[in-house]
C-alpha cells in the first residue's frame, strides 16, 4: 500500500523497490534535494536565516495536511512519527515533503502498536504517549499543528510540545499555552484577520484532548484553506522564507516572470 501512496501523491517520496528482510524492510526511494526542517529551525534560531513568513508557513504545512489526508484516507495509513526532522524542505518543489515511515501505523492495527513509535516526546500527541487505547489520524493533526506553532514562533506550544499532554502534566502545563500571534516576529507585519484565524486553527490542532481537535482531516484542511484564503496574495511567496529572498535587479524580474507563468 505504502508503494502505491508514495508513486502517486508527491507529499512523500517516491518508493522504487524495498526487500523484506524477515524482521525488517530495506527501501529504496526518491532522494529529496533540500534541508529538513529542523536544520531550518536551528538556523533560525542562530539568526543565520530568517524566520519564516505566516504566509509561507500556512502554504507548507496545507500542502502536507491534505497529503496526510490522502494518505489517511486512501492508505488507512498513520505516519505517527511527524517531527521536523522527517519534514523536508524541497527546493525544486517548493514543498515540505514527509520521509520515515519506520513508525507508521495501519489504522486497524493501532492497538497493537509497539512502545517508541513516534517516541519524540516534543511532537507525539499526548495520546500516543500513553501508549493506551486507540489513537487516530488526529495523532498526525497535532503532530503538524506543533510543527506550525514552531514554524510560527520558534518555540514550542505550552513549552514542552506533546509532551506537556501527558496526564501527570497536563493540568499544571496547559495554562502556559500562548497562542502564536502573542510571540511570533511577523506579527506586526501580518493582518489581525489572519491571526485571529491562525491561532484558531493552531489552538485546535494542538489540543491535548482528541476531542477537542478537527474531527476530521476534511474539516482541518478546510481550515487551512480558509486562513490561507485570508492571506494577502501579493507579498512574493518567497521573500522571508527559508527558500532565499528573491533577487533584485534585471534578475528579479526575470525569475518574477517565470513564476507568472
Amino acid at each position: 500500500t505504502l508503494f502505491h501512496i508514495h508513486q502517486t501523491n508527491n507529499s512523500f517520496s517516491r518508493i522504487h523497490c524495498w526487500e523484506d528482510r524477515r524482521h525488517a524492510f530495506a527501501v529504496v526511494h526518491d532522494w529529496i534535494p533540500g534541508n529538513d526542517l529542523e536544520e531550518y529551525l536551528q538556523k533560525v534560531r542562530r539568526g543565520k536565516l530568517p524566520p519564516m513568513s505566516p504566509r509561507e508557513a500556512v502554504r507548507l504545512v496545507k500542502g502536507l495536511a491534505h497529503g496526510l489526508d490522502w494518505l489517511h484516507q486512501t492508505a488507512r495509513i498513520i505516519h505517527g512519527d511527524l517531527k521536523p526532522a522527517n519534514l523536508i524542505l524541497n527546493r525544486n518543489a517548493r514543498k515540505m515533503i514527509a520521509v520515515d515511515f519506520g513508525s507508521a501505523w495501519p489504522m486497524e492495527r493501532t492497538r497493537k502498536r509497539q512502545l517508541g513509535d513516534g517516541d519524540d516526546d516534543r511532537y507525539a500527541a499526548p495520546e500516543v504517549q500513553g501508549a493506551t487505547g486507540v489513537v487516530t489520524e488526529q495523532v498526525d493533526q497535532f503532530s503538524l499543528s506543533v510543527i506550525l506553532y514552531e514554524m510560527l514562533t520558534g518555540r514550542l506550544p505550552y513549552q514542552w510540545g506533546g509532551k506537556a499532554g501527558r496526564p501527570e502534566f497536563a493540568t499544571t502545563m496547559q495554562p502556559l499555552y500562548v497562542p502564536p500571534s502573542c510571540i511570533a516576529p511577523h506579527r506586526e507585519r501580518t493582518p489581525d484577520r489572519v491571526w485571529q484565524l491562525l491561532d484558531t486553527v493552531v489552538a485546535t490542532g494542538v489540543a491535548f484532548d482528541p476531542k477537542q481537535r478537527y474531527r476530521t482531516d476534511s474539516e482541518w484542511c478546510e481550515a487551512l484553506e480558509v486562513v490561507w484564503r485570508q492571506i494577502d496574495p501579493k507579498p512574493d511567496v518567497l521573500a522571508g522564507s527559508w527558500f532565499d529572498a528573491p533577487p533584485t535587479g534585471v534578475l528579479g524580474r526575470l525569475m518574477s516572470l517565470f513564476r507568472r507563468r
